[in-house]
């Protein structure tokens, strides 16, 4: 008989709750205003404060819970099943959302701050930029944001 921790669950879905939180007060950040998709121009710093607990500890305690589940998922399966379900689970969906949402988001952000538009495949920097400024999102060339 398989008994569920439901205080694990909940504490889960309070987590994603303080997540959409922490991400949704970055629109009124003005530390992050040349890096978020969209900047409100009514700011607050205090929203700051709060985005720094939160992000002290929540993604580490999602972490912790998904490393204490993975053991009993790993249990009932081989080896190689259980690294191709969790392909299944995590890389596909993770997939797709990069080939979609990343030119979406890159075309958001160019909108929201009237730059011009770019031709779709250039919203992935599989290239090196020649000169701009490292530091502003549409001129920075890296992956680190996937």
């Amino acid at each position: 008989m398989k008994t569920r921790i439901y205080f694990l669950d909940n504490l889960r879905t309070f987590l994603i709750l303080l997540v959409i939180v922490l991400h949704a007060g970055l629109v009124y950040e003005s530390v992050l205003e040349q890096n978020w998709i969209v900047i409100d121009p009514d700011q607050n710093s205090s929203i700051g404060l709060i985005r720094m607990y939160l992000d002290i500890f929540v993604m580490c305690v999602m972490f912790f819970i998904s490393g204490y589940f993975i053991r009993y998922s790993a249990k009932n399966s081989t080896s190689f099943n259980f690294i191709k379900s969790k392909f299944r689970r995590i890389m596909i969906p993770w997939l797709i959302a990069v080939v979609t949402m990343i030119p979406a988001y890159k075309a958001i952000f160019l909108y929201a701050r009237g730059l011009p538009q770019e031709v779709w495949y250039s919203y992935f920097h599989l290239f090196q930029r020649t000169g701009g400024n490292f530091y502003f999102y549409a001129d920075n060339p890296t992956q680190g944001w996937l």
